[in-house]
This record gives C-alpha cells, sequence and structure tokens, in this order.
C-alpha cells in the first residue's frame, strides 16, 4: 500500500490548511507512530499512532541538518486528561531521500516536562505534496 493512500485521509480531514506538507512512514518496532505529517506553514501536524490513535500536534522546530534538508521536532500534547504523556517525534534527513525518526515521551507533572520513555528510533520514508 502507498504511503498517501495510507495517510491521504487524515490529511483530507485536517482542518488546517496545507503549503509544504511532508508525510513520513517509519519502519521498524518501537513505540514511534506508522505515521506522521507536518505542514512547514501552517505548523500543523499529526501522528498516527497504533496505541493512541490519531493525535494532532505542532511543529516546533526545523532548522536545517546538513545538506539534505531540514531536521524537525513535532510535538504531540496529551488529546484528554487520559494521557499523561507528551509525545515529541524528530525527523531528520541522513542522506539523499533517507531520513531517520526518534521519538519520546515526557509525564507532565506540576507543570514540569519529565522524561518518561524512548518511543525508539527507525527508518523513514517521506515525501512532500
Amino acid at each position: 500500500m502507498r504511503l498517501t493512500h495510507v495517510f491521504l485521509p487524515l490529511i483530507l480531514l485536517s482542518p488546517c490548511a496545507f503549503g509544504a506538507t511532508t508525510i513520513c512512514q517509519f519502519d521498524g518496532s518501537g513505540h514511534l507512530p506508522s505515521v506522521v505529517s507536518w505542514d512547514s506553514v501552517t505548523h500543523q501536524a499529526k501522528a498516527e499512532f497504533n496505541t493512541y490513535g490519531t493525535k494532532s500536534g505542532k511543529l516546533t522546530l526545523s532548522r536545517k541538518h546538513g545538506d539534505y534538508g531540514n531536521k524537525v521536532n513535532l510535538v504531540f500534547p496529551p488529546s484528554s486528561p487520559l494521557f499523561g504523556d507528551e509525545f515529541e517525534i524528530i525527523v531528520f534527513p541522513v542522506g539523499r531521500n533517507a531520513f531517520r525518526a526518534l521519538g519520546v515521551a515526557y509525564v507532565i507533572s506540576d507543570g514540569s516536562k519529565h522524561l518518561s520513555i524512548s518511543l525508539g528510533d527507525a527508518d523513514a520514508v517521506c515525501n512532500s505534496l
């Protein structure tokens, strides 16, 4: 199944306007989402977690990373008090058309973030629309 077929419904149902949308699908195991997307203009982000479902978030940081593109930080806050964790995914190029991602989860206690677990790291297949 093509990456755009997997994630396109999430993009089409999103309330944000798209300018420069990137979609990444992750290989490997761990607790990383299966797919993330972000818009570099609106800073809207989406992730499809196997355990937590679809979460909306924000692109919080983008900076040049070598000769192949930008490294981005995507933050997905808890969608309800039942989710005590905030997730952060970093996606970065490692070569021409080659990407990696890593993720962590934070516990938020008394207004402070505390590192909770690693969500793992994996190779990613990324495409821009």
